[in-house]
């Protein structure tokens, strides 16, 4: 539990920075020169600090307890940014944050109309055809304390290996080729459809790293991604690190923006990890109470008196004698039973 909870900060280390970022702007903006008694920036610093300290850790807050409201933080913040710029572009205006509890409704309504514009300008799709990077680079890093080979197959599909990436999504992994260079892969989680995705291998180092490129369906039948996925894995004494790039061509702006913000890629990888720790501890468990019925139900003896074969004590001389005696004995008194009949 506390693991994951670090992991979720980790990913949202880049949108609390930007969001801390414009709310502390948002106070220096708010509080610039209303104050003569203080040197100068003192309240600005202070009135900036306030909002970063008490709204700030209340979003954190709220983050933790709904994951899904981390999308809220850095439009909260532009919110607050832009509001503070407008109060002092507009003198009177209801989009002073200094006004929003005395202004009643008036200046709740200008919050929320910079709001929506905030959330139309920065997250609207107006501009996924005319902003478009032509290649982005996405790098994200995973720590784990699985044993090296596990993480390997885990991680990378791996024909022959299938069961080893836990993940029951996944039909089938197999070669296209005889030179090992190309690799299908099936997924199937009914009752959608099944989607193939296919790798070329450019480079790899089993154990160590990989480089290929990958193709697969996207949301639509009609589109496919395309991309070039590096890993790497790093074997260290106590734990291993993974380290996993990718490149994407013909993106939008703003998705290439809002990924890196959200940490989209380290997300992916951290889920992939959590499945993975999580079907290793449950196998490791299973294997563990499959071994202690075989020794302590079946090959155990339960009875009393049973004789024990590392506990017996060595046969002597004579008491083998006497065995070989008695057991002539039986054979004459049988052979003559047998005449007198």
């Amino acid at each position: 539990m506390i693991t994951r909870l670090l992991r979720r900060l980790h990913r949202d280390r880049r949108r609390i920075a930007v969001t801390f970022t414009f709310m502390f702007l948002a106070g220096v903006v708010e509080m610039w020169g209303k104050s003569d008694l203080l040197p100068p920036f003192v309240l600005e610093i202070i009135a900036g600090g306030f909002l970063v300290a008490f709204l700030g850790t209340m979003l954190i807050g709220f983050g933790l307890a709904w994951p899904s409201f981390r999308h809220a933080y850095a439009p909260i913040g532009l919110t607050l940014f832009a509001a503070a710029v407008l109060g002092r572009l507009l003198p009177g205006s209801a989009f002073s944050l200094l006004t929003v509890t005395e202004g009643g409704g008036r200046s709740l309504a200008g919050l929320i109309t910079t709001g929506l514009f905030v959330h139309f300008f920065f997250y609207g799709r107006w501009s996924d055809r005319l902003l478009k990077a032509r290649r982005s680079r996405t790098t994200t890093r995973v720590v784990t304390r699985l044993e090296a080979d596990t993480v390997w197959h885990g991680l990378v599909p791996t024909p022959g290996r299938r069961e080893a990436l836990h993940d029951p999504d996944v039909v089938s992994v197999d070669w296209l080729d005889r030179d090992h260079k190309r690799v299908r892969i099936i997924r199937w989680a009914p009752p959608e459809p099944k989607v193939e995705e296919h790798y070329l291998i450019e480079d790899m180092l089993p154990g160590a790293y990989v480089i290929y490129r990958y193709v697969r369906a996207g949301a639509k039948p009609e589109t496919l991604i395309k991309g070039l996925r590096a890993v790497k894995l790093i074997d260290l004494v106590d734990r291993r690190v993974v380290y996993v790039t990718e490149f994407r061509q013909d993106q939008s702006l703003r998705r290439v923006l809002f990924d890196w913000l959200d940490d989209k890629l380290g997300r992916i990888e951290d889920e992939r990890m959590q499945q993975l720790e999580h079907a290793v501890s449950a196998s490791k468990s299973r294997h563990g109470k499959r071994e202690s019925n075989v020794i302590g139900g079946v090959l155990r003896p339960r009875g009393r008196g049973l004789p024990s074969v590392t506990s017996a004590a060595p046969i002597s001389l004579a008491a083998h004698r006497r065995a070989e005696r008695a057991k002539s004995s039986l054979y004459a008194a049988r052979d003559l039973l047998a005449a007198g009949e």
